[in-house]
């Protein structure tokens, strides 16, 4: 049986949904539901590279899945809470439906090169 994780642990506090911590049987309902989209972004000293990319895809996809747009400065500011100031990460952004975003950033990255 797998230890019961308490809210302030490090799991907890990578992902969120709606800028508040989640625990992962909160995003195991709607990630089962299958229908969503997502982008992943790797975040260098707070600047992610082809961000205006991964912003439009967001806004497109939403569209496409749900008719309605999805407002890109909260996505911005929950992917910005997500993500340290300086170093290395990858945050995963993933909309269930427009009103729901969740945000899950990963470890830290050490690899400083490719």
């Amino acid at each position: 049986m797998a230890a019961r994780r308490e809210p302030g642990d490090t799991l907890a506090r990578m992902a969120e949904l709606n800028g508040e911590p989640v625990e992962p049987a909160q995003l195991q309902n709607l990630a089962l539901t299958n229908y969503g989209h997502f982008t992943s972004m790797r975040v260098d000293d707070g600047r992610v590279r082809g961000l205006s990319l991964h912003m439009a895809r967001l806004q497109r996809d939403c569209r496409t899945l749900f008719g309605t747009d999805l407002d890109p400065e909260r996505v911005r500011e929950l992917a910005r809470r997500a993500a340290p100031a300086t170093g290395s990460t990858t945050v995963r952004v993933t909309v269930f439906d427009p009103a729901s975003t969740s945000v899950i950033r990963t470890r830290p990255t050490t690899r400083t090169s490719w």
